[in-house]
């Protein structure tokens, strides 16, 4: 116990617990800024990652439409009951996500995935696994 307090009273002495005080601050901010900086970083790549199924499914909506026009085909009719409330899910997701509004986002990310998992039972195309999917609903619970 002797040693401990000689210990302590020479750093007392020395500027020594001054400078870890200071670079202890200096850290615990530099993390906290990195972190801030961190968060606009991870809410563009939603936006743009969810920008990119939006499209993907926009275009195949779309072309399902088109070719709904020329004649009648179930399997292009079930598609596009599942894919029109899939396109509006991710607008409204991505609005979400420019409005920070987490809470709404993540319930409107499961409603997402849960769509996108029908989407493709129906041989719909969206590029993400159904293993990431399954994972991402996980973590939202």
């Amino acid at each position: 116990m002797k040693v401990f307090l000689f210990e302590l009273k020479k750093m007392l002495y020395s500027n020594i617990l001054f400078t870890l005080i200071i670079a202890t601050i200096l850290i615990i901010c530099g993390l906290f800024l990195h972190n801030a900086f961190k968060q606009e970083v991870v809410k563009i790549n939603k936006i743009e990652l969810f920008s990119k199924y939006e499209t993907d499914v926009s275009n195949q909506v779309t072309g399902d439409q088109d070719t709904l026009k020329k004649g009648p085909n179930a399997k292009i009719e079930s598609r596009l009951e599942i894919g029109l409330p899939l396109l509006k899910q991710l607008s409204q997701l991505i609005q979400e996500v420019k409005d920070n509004k987490w809470k709404n986002e993540l319930q409107t990310e499961m409603k997402v995935y849960d769509l996108a998992m029908r989407f493709q039972q129906v041989e719909g195309g969206f590029s993400a696994s159904e293993k990431d999917m399954k994972k991402a609903v996980q973590l939202n619970e």
